[in-house]
């Protein structure tokens, strides 16, 4: 064992679930290797496939929070993309937006083929949902449905109002810590901001500060709890993991992205959709989701808001989170 130690993930009983699976694979996607953590009572049940967020943001630690409550109708298979993670590396060949989505058809075709499935879910969260979509656009007939948590809509407005509520709670609050912060950021530009990624992370621990994240302000403690306790990643992995999500946002979090404006590009979907939204998430405002679900044609189209949540309700209201994904993906 090195200094760093190893990763684990706990066992399923396998004299009480003879067809369980709880295990770490190193796939090749894209000719890059990648890992996933893939975990069930029964791999006879239907797959869900977790799409983090970011770009850069690996969430194995979340997903394993609420896996026990799932993995008894489920086989989960959580993806740390190229570059970040588990699949973290300081020498990431084409990270960009479109080859993380041919990866993404690369792990889909492996898991159908591999677990002998014609479909699977996804749950897409954040940077995640956009991927997720691209994917519906590509292989619909490979999808059952979809969850999309945090939904984005269009980048450069949606920063504007991320950054404007900021900048009105810090007066609010008289955080004259904030407001000067805010102030030496800048408002964002076609939804970048001038210094770059390194704008973005400060506008965004602001943000955190004055209630657009979480609901509960305290949970980043939680969150980070999750992530110094978890055994899916090594300590050296933990080290790492701010590092693989600064590099995937330079690479990533451009121009190109930020002309993401699905209300105009993308006004149908072949497989049905269930938006999961906090009312207090400020990263990518309910007001963008409900114009887009409202305008939106879809098979079967769902918006759950949960009024106790920030942009990720998985962690302001788990146990509810649970509840309506199991109404959805019947």
């Amino acid at each position: 064992m090195s200094v760093f130690g190893v990763a684990s993930t706990k066992r399923i009983d396998k004299q009480k679930f003879s067809n369980s699976i709880a295990e770490f694979r190193t796939i090749p996607l894209g000719n890059f290797n990648q890992k996933i953590l893939i975990r069930g009572e029964n791999i006879s049940n239907p797959i869900i496939l977790f799409i983090h967020g970011g770009p850069g943001m690996s969430e194995m630690h979340e997903v394993r929070e609420l896996s026990n409550a799932l993995e008894d109708r489920f086989t989960l298979v959580t993806w740390d993309q190229r570059g970040c993670g588990k699949s973290y590396s300081n020498n990431v060949p084409n990270l960009t937006h479109m080859q993380i989505v041919e990866d993404g058809v690369e792990l889909i075709q492996y898991l159908k083929q591999h677990f002998k499935k014609d479909k699977i879910y996804l749950v897409t969260h954040s940077w995640g949902t956009i991927i997720g979509l691209d994917l519906v656009k590509l292989i619909p007939t490979d999808i059952t449905a979809v969850i999309s948590i945090g939904q984005v809509v269009d980048y450069t407005p949606t920063e504007l109002m991320s950054y404007n509520f900021a900048l009105e709670q810090a007066k609010n609050h008289n955080d004259l810590t904030s407001i000067k912060e805010l102030g030496k950021i800048g408002i964002p530009h076609d939804g970048l901001y001038a210094s770059g990624v390194n704008g973005l992370l400060r506008q965004r621990k602001i943000l955190m500060r004055q209630g657009g994240v979480f609901y509960n302000k305290n949970k980043i403690y939680y969150l980070l709890k999750l992530i110094l306790t978890s055994p899916e990643y090594t300590l050296y992995e933990k080290l790492l993991l701010n590092k693989g999500r600064n590099q995937s946002l330079k690479a990533i979090w451009n121009q190109d992205l930020m002309k993401t404006n699905l209300i105009n590009t993308l006004p149908h979907v072949a497989v049905p959709i269930y938006f999961f939204h906090g009312r207090m998430d400020y990263i990518t405002p309910l007001s963008f989701v409900d114009e887009y679900f409202n305008k939106l044609k879809a098979p079967q189209k769902k918006l759950v808001i949960f009024k106790r949540s920030g942009h990720d309700p998985r962690v302001d209201e788990p146990e509810k989170f649970v509840e309506e994904l199991h109404k959805c993906f019947k």
